[in-house]
């Protein structure tokens, strides 16, 4: 298991975003906290793959961009 660190900031319209400041391409939002930590959830999956198919570890920089930045997205279950 691994601990990884999320900052919540409160947004004016409502709702929180969430980002984590090891891994820049985490970032998510929900309308309610527990709604953003669970949101968190996908988004952590999702960097993960997304490093995983440049073929470098978590937390060792950003992938080399390739076409538009993409949004985390809920990965289906595999």
């Amino acid at each position: 298991m691994f601990l990884v660190t999320l900052v919540l900031e409160p947004q004016p319209e409502g709702g929180y975003t969430v980002k984590c400041p090891y891994l820049p391409e985490l970032i998510t939002e929900g309308d309610t906290r527990d709604e953003a930590i669970a949101n968190s959830y996908d988004a952590l999956a999702a960097v993960i793959e997304l490093y995983a198919e440049a073929e470098q570890g978590c937390g060792s920089g950003s992938p080399e961009p390739q076409g538009q930045p993409r949004r985390a997205e809920k990965l289906k279950e595999q």
